[in-house]
């Protein structure tokens, strides 16, 4: 493909990308997310943002960082070893549903990546890990602008460092940028 190929296909694309924005409903959200599996549950501030560009079928990017920690035991040795989350990262597709008026029910599907740091005494180790997530949620719209997150996903890990998986619940206040 040649230059002006190329040059006038990514001048087509900044330019459609903020009409596109322009007549999406977006929203941020801020929130305390739970992440947990057979082992321990670590907290993090979760913040998000969204678009949907049409009435069913969006497109959401978060972002989270870990404040509480949990302890892990080894039953066989008896080693004791703190696990925090240093962060997780992802992007989802989002399908909505609102079968009554302040009532909306989203499925979400996509990608996400974390760092978690395991400690005991003197020694510590940090896994990157990352996989598909996908999960369910209802959102209750309190006002025109503002409204109230509960969701659920789950995380699936391409290694085995977390095995079996973690499970993520999430509370969040959602505030509508612009909506249609």
């Amino acid at each position: 493909m040649n230059k002006l190929a190329i040059a006038s296909i990514a001048a087509l694309a900044m330019t459609a990308a903020p009409a596109a924005m322009a007549e999406a409903d977006t929203y941020v959200s801020l929130g305390y997310s739970m992440y947990s599996d057979d082992d321990a549950t670590l907290g993090a501030g979760t913040a998000r943002f969204g678009a949907f560009f049409n009435e069913y079928f969006g497109l959401e990017g978060e972002a989270s960082v870990g404040f509480d920690s949990d302890d892990i035991t080894d039953a066989g040795t008896g080693v004791t070893v703190n696990v925090d989350l240093g962060y997780q990262v992802g992007g989802f597709g989002v399908v909505r549903f609102q079968p009554v008026e302040k009532l909306t029910f989203m499925g979400r599907a996509g990608y996400s990546m974390m760092s978690i740091r395991g400690s005991s005494g003197p020694v510590s180790e940090t896994f990157d890990i990352d996989g598909f997530a996908a999960g369910l949620g209802a959102q209750l719209q309190v006002t025109d602008r503002f409204a109230i997150r509960g969701d659920y996903t789950r995380f699936e890990a391409d290694d085995d460092v977390i095995d079996g998986g973690l499970n993520t619940f999430t509370i969040s206040a959602v505030l509508t940028l612009n909506g249609n």
